[in-house]
């Protein structure tokens, strides 16, 4: 998002510092609010599989095994982004060039996760003694309930590479086109571009695939950055928080939040929805007014 708005990443970063602090107090307040008027107790997550006794702490894995599920994708794959930046211009066949091939073989993010996932299951299988059978039981168990949350998010990714096909962007960005035929520039922008964000997260669920789509739209209506009034890193937190309005059944964050906190999906659509959207709002909100008071052009 901050290639196509054209904005340095230490003023977004910054920029960004001064609206999420205000807008996550403001969605620490509603969680309290809501927390006391829903009043949901704590419930077993339910499924095929119960939960298991907790481990006695000399029974645990160690710190490092721990985290090698997590930490291990990071580091293949960051390995493989440097060794292949350092191989740039190396001869074919060197040695430069020959690690940078094997480093893309193990750095595939793909081949990095389920390296990652065979560890997990090694590990579950050893600590818990379980058998073959009982460990396909919960592996089968866990893809089951992972598959749906899948399929809205690969259904929500190709909703929005059909909105790219049909060419929604330059028909929005027609419609508030001035009277000289040039976009509409200032602080209309900035709401503009935080309810396009909105819409398109509501229509497809992926607030990644809402950024990236409001941000090509909006870079392509500002004619020049000077214009605006403000930074263009308002534009960013904008339609950032325009993304994170409307997240409910079409949103793998939405499914992940409801599956590992046992709620309903009522009691999802009850909490998880308003406060991202209460958030998401207070990010736009104050995203205006410092591009008011603290414009920093």
């Amino acid at each position: 998002m901050a290639e196509n708005l054209g904005i340095d990443i230490g003023a977004l970063i910054m920029i960004g510092v001064l609206v999420a602090i205000p807008a996550a107090i403001v969605g620490m307040f509603f969680s309290g609010w809501a927390d006391r008027r829903m009043n949901i107790q704590m419930r077993p997550l339910g499924g095929e599989l119960s939960e298991p006794e907790p481990l006695q702490d000399d029974q645990l894995p160690g710190l490092l095994v721990s985290l090698l599920p997590i930490i291990l994708p990071v580091l293949l794959v960051s390995t493989n982004t440097i060794v292949s930046t350092m191989a740039e211009g190396a001869a074919k066949g060197s040695g430069l060039s020959r690690a940078a091939d094997i480093a893309a073989v193990f750095g595939d993010v793909n081949l990095a996760m389920l390296i990652s996932a065979a560890i997990a299951m090694l590990m579950l299988k050893s600590k818990r003694a379980l058998t073959n059978a009982q460990l396909a039981k919960v592996v089968e168990v866990s893809l089951m309930s992972g598959g749906m949350i899948i399929l809205i998010t690969a259904a929500g990714g190709a909703f929005g590479a059909m909105l790219k096909a049909a060419q929604i962007g330059p028909a929005i960005q027609s419609l508030f086109k001035g009277d000289g035929g040039r976009p509409t520039d200032g602080l209309m922008l900035l709401g503009l571009g935080a309810f396009i964000a909105s819409m398109i997260k509501i229509a497809q669920g992926s607030c990644t695939v809402a950024m990236i789509t409001a941000s090509a739209m909006i870079a392509a209506m500002v004619t020049s950055t000077e214009t605006l009034g403000y930074h263009p890193a308002y534009l960013a937190t904008a339609i950032g928080g325009g993304s994170m309005i409307g997240s409910w059944m079409n949103d793998s964050g939405f499914w992940i939040f409801v599956k590992m906190t046992g709620l309903t999906e009522a009691e999802g659509l009850k909490s998880w929805t308003p406060l991202l959207a209460i958030v998401g709002f207070a990010a736009v909100v104050v995203s205006l007014l410092l591009a008011l008071i603290l414009p920093m052009a």
